[in-house]
């Protein structure tokens, strides 16, 4: 049996209308990594096999927040996520096993480690949890990356999903 994906209103207007730059800024338990998970898959959807990324303050943050909600969001899309923790990757599928998307996971407790790597969606958890001038590295870092061009879009595409508070960056 396929889960149920339901949204409350700032999250159906969050997915609703993509922006090169988007934030969805919340209170705790809000929904905010849940709602950045449902952009990750309708991507998936939407233009298979393009490369994504998921940036957290460290990779504690990975393995509790997000490793816990990209399954729970992928299968209210139909869509198994591999979790391959050993190299920091997630793969969506379908239901067939086939590849949609691979999302890359990077902490950002290192900024210089972001390299290597090319994706054309990001989303970027908790970065008001980093001091201000490690944020803004990582954040360079980060837009460095999208250089994978979507098939059907003028230009890539950061989700960033926050509190308001921390170092507020």
């Amino acid at each position: 049996m396929q889960a149920t994906l339901t949204l409350n209103k700032p999250q159906f207007e969050f997915i609703s209308h993509p922006k090169k730059f988007s934030a969805f800024v919340g209170g705790y338990r809000s929904g905010k990594t849940f709602v950045g998970c449902v952009r990750l898959c309708i991507n998936a959807l939407e233009h298979p096999r393009i490369p994504q990324g998921y940036f957290a303050p460290t990779y504690p943050h990975i393995a509790d927040i997000f490793y816990d909600t990209i399954p729970v969001v992928a299968e209210a899309f139909g869509l198994v996520a591999d979790i391959v923790p050993s190299n920091k990757r997630v793969h969506l599928r379908d239901r067939r096993g086939r590849l949609l998307s691979t999302i890359i996971c990077k902490s950002m407790e290192h900024p210089h480690k972001i390299v290597g790597f090319n994706i054309a969606h990001a989303l970027v958890d908790e970065i008001d949890c980093m001091p201000i001038k490690k944020a803004d590295s990582a954040w360079k870092k980060i837009i460095a990356r999208m250089s994978t061009v979507w098939p059907s879009r003028a230009e890539n595409t950061i989700d960033v999903t926050t509190t308001p508070e921390g170092f507020n960056w």
